[in-house]
């Protein structure tokens, strides 16, 4: 039996944690098997021949629908979507899961042709399906008769409902509670989105029913509906590129929120260390400015402002002589040269007296 395990990318451990429901999804989604050994050649040389020209490469188509996952799961299609985006949508996850069991590998077609198989020959397996033996006509070469596609695409059809209401059911609203809901209005979006969602799929599958029940009632069932599924799978390239387009704005806008985050905690960080300095410097004060050390240097203080008031007394005095002085002018200089001439011609003259004095003695 094949799976497609290797083909899914692992899930991070974050969102492990977050959204453990995401991972049973994908693991339900890898042990769906391609197809069993045993099948009949002739059908699958039919499948092979219908569908491989549109085939989309198998590893693209799980790649967008695991990042259509997690777009889901991270709850970013908050947009509004017109209706031609979610018809779109609807049609993408119906072709992507319908894709990955039509995918025959060359070695099961070679196994299955050099008569590996070990199947009984009543009942034959496609999709997953049984195929009774009655209804080949025991014909290959007649290819894929008529009754035996219709129940396959009937019963394929019913399986990929079956794919898309898990995927609505696990997306519950009610499951979101807590999760990504950091306001009420987000909250509420989500859950408008959700049920938007839900709602255009039941309508959908209300109008496929009709549509189906039509088919069955006309004369040409089988090719009505083989056109339609061809059609579905020429849709693909089509939902391939709207898919990108969207993932790609989410991905710019997951960026620019994650920048966004990253601002914020860098302005909360730096809020936190200018209060942390705050403390420091408050701490500081509080250890130098003691009740002792307050009254201490309140006395030191009075002291030097008394201080500055007598060195400014004192400095306007000096001030005051000194420009006396300077009134008088370029003579006072002269005067006081004089003076000081003056002052030693009478001291010399003193000396002389008292000579003359000793010696009359």
């Amino acid at each position: 039996m094949s799976h497609l395990g290797d083909l899914l990318p692992s899930i991070p451990s974050s969102l492990e944690r977050t959204s453990p429901n995401l991972k049973s999804l994908l693991e339900d989604l890898s042990q769906r098997h391609i197809a069993e050994d045993g099948s009949d050649p002739a059908l699958f040389r039919v499948f092979e021949e219908s569908v491989r020209a549109e085939l989309i490469e198998q590893r693209l188509i799980l790649s967008e629908l695991k990042a259509l996952g997690r777009s889901y799961e991270a709850n970013h299609f908050e947009g509004k979507e017109n209706s031609e985006e979610m018809d779109t949508l609807i049609d993408y996850l119906n072709t992507a899961v319908a894709l990955q069991h039509l995918k025959i590998s060359k070695t099961q077609q070679q196994e299955r042709n050099n008569g590996k198989s070990q199947e009984d020959d009543t009942t034959k397996h496609l999709l997953g399906i049984d195929i009774n033996r009655d209804l080949l006509d025991g014909k290959e070469d007649k290819g894929l008769p008529d009754n035996v596609f219709k129940h396959v695409m009937t019963r394929l059809e019913d399986r990929l409902w079956t794919k898309l209401e898990s995927i609505c059911k696990y997306h519950d609203p009610e499951l979101l509670n807590g999760v990504n809901s950091s306001t009420q209005m987000g909250k509420l979006t989500r859950r408008t989105k959700l049920t938007q969602l839900e709602s255009t799929l039941k309508s959908y599958r209300e109008g496929n029913q009709r549509q189906r029940e039509h088919i069955e009632k006309s004369e040409s069932a089988t090719d009505f509906t083989s056109h339609q599924y061809k059609q579905r799978l020429q849709s693909i390239e089509q939902c391939l590129n709207v898919m990108s387009n969207l993932l790609e704005q989410y991905i710019i806008k997951l960026q620019f929120e994650a920048y966004d985050t990253r601002i914020q905690h860098l302005y909360r960080k730096s809020c936190a260390m200018v209060l942390k300095l705050n403390v420091l410097k408050y701490k500081f004060l509080t250890d130098t400015y003691t009740e002792d050390s307050v009254i201490a240097l309140t006395h030191v203080r009075e002291i030097l402002e008394r201080e500055m008031e007598t060195s400014t007394e004192t400095r306007d005095k000096d001030r005051h002589k000194l420009d006396l002085f300077d009134s008088i002018g370029m003579g006072f200089n002269q005067l006081a040269d004089e003076y000081s001439e003056l002052l030693g011609n009478i001291e010399s003259l003193q000396w002389k007296l008292d000579e003359i004095d000793r010696q009359e003695d």
